[in-house]
């Protein structure tokens, strides 16, 4: 028997928060992966902050994100069962977008071109003696994303 068998959810979970009084945000101080609060209860490892709101609103739907809506901002650690709402994917996504933290062109972590490279691209291309498949192989892409660059979508020059 460990020494979390006898004690309550409540007791195991607020024995890892402290509370910023600034934000109203309860901050996860316990086991952390990713950027996320870890916690697990009854076999069930999951973010911290979906377990406060399985806990506070009931169960949900495994597809859907437990989105965080802290008013000081996006806070990852946060488990206050106020500051936390359902959605999709793409609602996490436009988040994401709306609050300015979507990190696009050269400042991606997985962005394998600069805007440099995009425009050497087009001008390669520009002199025929180039495929999208040949520079794609050039440059370490996919053809798709050529095609992208070409297309101004990504690297729009």
């Amino acid at each position: 028997m460990n020494q979390y068998t006898n004690k309550s959810f409540e007791e195991r979970f607020f024995d890892n928060i402290s509370i910023d009084s600034d934000s109203g945000c309860w901050i996860w101080t316990g086991c952390e992966r990713g950027g996320y609060g870890v916690f697990t209860y009854k076999g069930l490892r999951d973010g911290a902050h979906r377990h406060s709101y399985r806990h506070f609103y009931g169960d949900f739907d495994n597809r859907l994100l437990v989105r965080h809506k802290c008013p000081g901002g996006h806070n990852t650690f946060c488990v206050n069962p106020n500051h936390l709402e359902l959605g999709t994917d793409q609602d996490n996504s436009d988040d994401t977008v709306e609050a300015g933290r979507s990190r696009k062109g050269e400042d991606s972590p997985l962005a394998k071109l600069t805007q440099d490279s995009a425009n050497e691209i087009r001008e390669l291309y520009k002199t025929g003696k180039y495929t999208y498949n040949q520079l794609a192989e050039v440059f370490g892409v996919k053809y798709i994303t050529i095609s992208e660059v070409m297309r101004n979508i990504r690297w729009n020059g």
